[in-house]
């Protein structure tokens, strides 16, 4: 598959997250998507303008340059997205990761409790990722 070029199953998202872009821009709507996926929508825009005939990256810096207003609401929308999602602390973020790896990391037979022991013994990351944790 070419990389320049938006595959079909991707228009019709793209169509959907240019007019939710324009809803929160224009009505001041809130966002119906995350920032990551308006930021992707960018991208498929760009690789839908490139149509395998450029290259997606010189396809968005174009759009950029010139101002284009599909790309400046999905930015824009991406904006109101990242403000809109309830921010979960950064100490809390670090737990969450080191609960999940955990997880997948455990021995048979192993606890949540005890794997999580283990890797803060084991691993440096870990230890890092828990003394954020506790404010240390």
């Amino acid at each position: 598959m070419n990389d320049n070029v938006l595959p079909r199953e991707r228009l019709e998202p793209l169509s959907k997250m240019l007019l939710d872009a324009e809803r929160v821009v224009h009505k001041g709507a809130s966002p119906s998507y995350t920032a990551a996926d308006y930021e992707q929508a960018m991208t498929d825009l760009a690789r839908y303008e490139a149509d395998g005939v450029g290259s997606t990256a010189k396809a968005y810096a174009r759009l950029l340059d010139e101002g284009d207003d599909r790309m400046e609401a999905l930015y824009k929308a991406a904006d109101a997205a990242r403000v809109a999602a309830p921010s979960v602390p950064k100490r809390e973020q670090a737990w969450d990761l080191l609960k999940s790896y955990a997880s997948t990391a455990r021995r048979e037979d192993e606890t949540l409790e005890a794997a999580v022991a283990r890797l803060l013994e084991e691993d440096p990351a870990c230890r890092d990722a828990y003394a954020f944790y506790a404010g240390e």
